[in-house]
């Protein structure tokens, strides 16, 4: 997997605290900042210990996450979780949201689409919340507490229009709205949705 070309950390050090580290060179609790963590950043960075100099979170892995997922930025942690999996989820790896800032952030549109997008590919998404400094943070495997639906609101001449929603039991967490254009595959220009898929889409409604 390759980093995300022109994506740096930057002034974010939030694994610097979040996560725990056991290496023989070096060790870390979780939830505790390391003791080479200064106001500049790291106080080794050029001399850092390979298993910090080999660590990349998630934002510098998925393209598919906004500038605004930086872990300083988001309060979120976006990290790879390839143990302890359930074997009816075989995909692998899973992805691990650790969320060490306000719990509220774990209820904004953005963070709850992006979990239903993966719930709805069959990847396991663990939620993690911190305990106190030194304590490993708390984890639940999502994918089976929720379930995400969709329905076909709208079936155009080029344009499908679904309503998609994110349910625990009977509570609507949340909603949105996905439309997908049928264009070219050389043009690259609207054509019209092609009538078996057109009919099949109508029959669901």
């Amino acid at each position: 997997m390759d980093l995300v070309a022109g994506r740096e950390c930057g002034e974010c050090s939030a694994c610097c605290v979040v996560l725990n580290v056991d290496t023989p060179e070096f060790q870390k609790l979780p939830g505790k900042p390391c003791a080479h963590l200064c106001a500049q950043g790291c106080a080794i960075h050029e001399t850092r210990f390979p298993v910090c100099r080999a660590y990349h979170c998630g934002w510098r892995y998925l393209a598919g996450l906004p500038d605004d997922w930086r872990p300083d930025k988001s309060g979120v942690l976006v990290d790879f979780q390839s143990d302890d999996l359930p074997p009816h989820y075989p995909k692998r790896p899973g992805i691990r949201l650790t969320v060490f800032g306000p719990p509220e952030n774990a209820l904004k549109p953005g963070f709850l689409n992006y979990v239903a997008r993966l719930v709805a590919a069959d990847v396991p998404v663990i939620l993690a919340v911190p305990g106190p400094p030194a304590f490993f943070p708390a984890g639940a495997l999502l994918n089976d507490a929720l379930t995400v639906t969709a329905s076909v609101k709208h079936v155009g001449r080029a344009r499908l229009v679904f309503d998609q929603s994110v349910v625990r039991g009977e509570e609507r967490l949340a909603s949105a709205e996905l439309s997908l254009a049928c264009v070219g595959a050389k043009s690259y220009r609207p054509v019209a949705v092609p009538e078996a898929i057109r009919k099949k889409l109508e029959g669901l409604r």
